[in-house]
Order: C-alpha cells, then sequence, then structure tokens
C-alpha cells in the first residue's frame, strides 16, 4: 500500500454499517403487512409485549435503562442480556414479537438475566463508539450476553427462530 492509500478507520464501516441497517429497515417496514391495528401500550394477547401501530415492539418485563441493568447485574450476580435494536430494524421487531416476548421464553430470560434493551434508531456519536467496542457492528437484532463486571462473553445476530434463540441462551 502507497502513502497515498490510507486504510478507512473501523468508525466509518460502523457509520456506513448503520446506515445500511437504517435504509433496510424502512424498506422492510414499509413493505411489511402488519395485521396488528394497536396502539402503543396494548397488550399483545399471550405475549409480554406491546406494539404501536407502525409496528415497534416494546418488551414489557425488559429495562430500557443500561445503566440501571448493569447496576442491578452487579447486586443480582446475574449477566446482562442486552437487545440491540431499532425501531425501523423490521427483523429487530420479529425477534421482539416473535420470540423474546413469549411467556416461556421471557420466563428463561427473567430467572437468569438481566434483560435489557438498548435502542440505536438514532445512534449518537458515543453510541456508535459503544457498539465498536462492545464489538456490536456486525449488524441488529443484536442479542449481547455481559459478565457480571459488563464485559461482553456472547453474542447472537440476527431474527432467529425460538428454537435457535433458546439454544444459543442455554449454550
Amino acid at each position: 500500500m502507497n502513502e497515498s492509500q490510507t486504510k478507512p478507520s473501523s468508525s466509518i464501516f460502523t457509520v456506513v454499517s448503520l446506515l445500511v441497517l437504517a435504509v433496510g429497515g424502512v424498506f422492510w417496514l414499509a413493505n411489511s403487512q402488519n395485521n396488528t391495528a394497536a396502539e402503543h401500550g396494548q397488550l399483545v394477547p399471550s405475549q409480554l409485549a406491546t406494539i404501536s401501530s407502525d409496528g415497534v415492539v416494546h418488551l414489557t418485563n425488559w429495562s430500557y435503562d443500561i445503566s440501571k441493568a448493569f447496576a442491578q447485574a452487579k447486586t443480582t450476580g446475574k449477566p446482562v442480556l442486552m437487545m440491540v435494536t431499532a425501531d425501523w430494524c423490521g427483523p429487530c421487531q420479529k425477534l421482539k414479537k416473535e420470540v423474546l416476548s413469549l411467556p416461556e421464553v421471557d420466563q428463561k430470560i427473567q430467572e437468569g438475566f438481566t434483560p435489557v434493551v438498548w435502542d440505536l434508531t438514532e445512534p449518537t456519536e458515543q453510541e456508535i463508539q459503544q457498539a465498536t467496542q462492545w464489538q456490536v457492528t456486525d449488524g441488529i437484532p443484536a442479542m449481547v450476553i455481559f459478565d457480571a463486571e459488563g464485559k461482553p462473553v456472547k453474542r447472537l445476530v440476527g431474527a432467529v427462530p425460538q428454537a435457535k434463540f433458546l439454544q444459543w441462551l442455554g449454550a
């Protein structure tokens, strides 16, 4: 490589990756069939979630405050299970609705983990840097397990079926 050819920084790749994900999510939301006319805050029947009229799923038993989740993990000794998501991410909404909000899945999560959602709908530069540090730049949805000290120890990327998620969770 000569001096005029420089290697791009990893933060540029992170920003580009997040932009590609954003565009893909917008297309997915625009083309998806939303059969639920529920308003935000209305429970999804037999699931532990609410869903807005635009298809954004909110997990009712999960924290949305990362600092509190890590503090709780230190107190309880339970590892943190973090879902990295965004409102515009179709696969994220699918994973939350079809897997994470199911009572049998939620029970396993609540028993063994401190669950938290990290919403990157409009990521700040600081959040992009944190995503790089935690090595969650391969795409979303991303599931990350952190030990009680806050170190990432295990990752899963993509909207996987319930059986695969439970296998990953227990492995």
